[in-house]
């Protein structure tokens, strides 16, 4: 919030205590392999550096997201249709031997 007190001629602008707290201004050393990346990114994304640092920080903050678990799906085969030929599965070494061709 920001209010203007007149005195005399001159205006002069009073900032509130809250009004600091939404905008703070510091200044850190990057290397510059990560500024000109984060440039890069800025330009890709159509955004400015502060967006890009700020999304960044954020989720450095956050900490890791957990991740879903992977599921496999299979796709059932048409009724009839086996994925080897029944003759290898009579014995292992059939089997074995069947393996070993295919990889």
């Amino acid at each position: 919030m920001t209010r203007t007190v007149y005195s005399g001629a001159k205006a002069t602008h009073i900032r509130t205590f809250d009004d600091m707290l939404l905008c703070m201004r510091t200044t850190i050393d990057l290397p510059d392999e990560l500024m000109r990346n984060a440039k890069k990114k800025a330009a890709e994304e159509n955004a400015t550096l502060r967006e890009i640092f700020d999304r960044a920080l954020r989720q450095y903050l956050a900490g890791p997201q957990p991740q879903k678990p992977f599921r496999l799906r299979l796709k059932p085969l048409p009724r009839g249709k086996m994925l080897v030929p029944e003759s290898v599965l009579e014995s292992r070494d059939k089997l074995y031997d069947f393996l070993d061709g295919i990889g």
